[in-house]
């Protein structure tokens, strides 16, 4: 499934899997998580996996940082903010 159908609500993202992977960090990977987090109003536990260092690292400091921050509101406190494996 691709970031545009699930934005335009094209699929039904609140069924099935209690957890949601974002694969690729970059603004778009970014509002993807925040809109399937409030869409399921955090029933969902969404992960976004990004190979670069930064999340966001594709927008404007300003837009990204406000993102940022507000990922990092809705953030599991129990995880960690970077994994690697």
């Amino acid at each position: 499934m691709t970031a545009h159908k699930v934005l335009r609500e094209d699929i039904d993202i609140l069924g099935g899997k209690e957890k949601v992977i974002v694969v690729g960090g970059g603004m778009l990977g970014c509002e993807t998580a925040e809109f399937v987090s409030k869409k399921s109003k955090g029933q969902k536990k969404v992960i976004v996996v990004e190979m670069l260092a930064e999340l966001g690292s594709d927008g404007d400091t300003i837009d990204r940082e406000f993102l940022i921050q507000r990922l990092c509101e809705k953030r599991d406190p129990g995880s960690s903010e970077h994994e690697s494996g």
